[in-house]
């Protein structure tokens, strides 16, 4: 009953369109795996815990919740604009790069950093992306400009995983650049 739901307001978003869903601990993660399935994991904006009971449900067993979840998905990420509030100077401080229409950024590396970071955390976070040496695009197959392989590596040299998977990273791959890292000798990739 639900699944046809979801579609049906999938149909009826416009493209630039966003959809929050208000669900408790009980559900979330069938919600999730549904709206996975309906709007696609690539247009997953988040899922935000809401205050939703400052004593606590009394009726759960173990521990009296006192927050929601709000669970958002965008129609098309890549239209996605929310406009949230202002960042300090300190913040924007960390955006020291622009691009040439003035837009800032800041450079964040696409390998997942932390717990949960290795490639048998996550195997399907784990694939090749190649690099055109002469621009710094990627591309998620081989060809005569894209020529340098990178998969995610550790310091240690374990393999790791990438922080997106393989179809965000084609959704979002204008975002993303590989360079040379000089202290490490070897390309690596990025995003803003």
């Amino acid at each position: 009953m639900m699944y046809r739901r979801l579609q049906l307001l999938r149909e009826l978003l416009r493209e630039d369109g966003v959809i929050f869903v208000s669900i408790d601990d009980n559900e979330v993660q069938h919600l999730r795996m549904l709206m996975d399935e309906v709007f696609g994991e690539a247009n997953f904006v988040a899922a935000v815990p809401v205050k939703s009971n400052p004593r606590g449900r009394q009726s759960d067993t173990h521990v009296a919740s006192v927050h929601d979840y709000c669970v958002s998905y965008a129609q098309h990420e890549r239209s996605l604009e929310l406009n949230g509030l202002p960042l300090s100077h300190e913040h924007l401080a960390e955006f020291d790069q622009e691009d040439p229409d003035g837009r800032r950024w800041r450079e964040l590396g696409l390998r997942q950093q932390g717990s949960g970071s290795l490639r048998e955390d996550r195997p399907d976070m784990f694939f090749q992306i190649f690099v055109n040496p002469t621009d710094g695009t990627i591309s998620l197959t081989p060809d005569s400009r894209h020529r340098i392989e990178v998969v995610p590596r550790k310091s240690d040299r374990r393999e790791s995983r990438w922080m997106s998977s393989l179809e965000k990273v084609e959704i979002e791959k204008h975002r993303a650049y590989g360079r040379l890292v000089k202290t490490r000798g070897e390309y690596d990739v990025f995003i803003k």
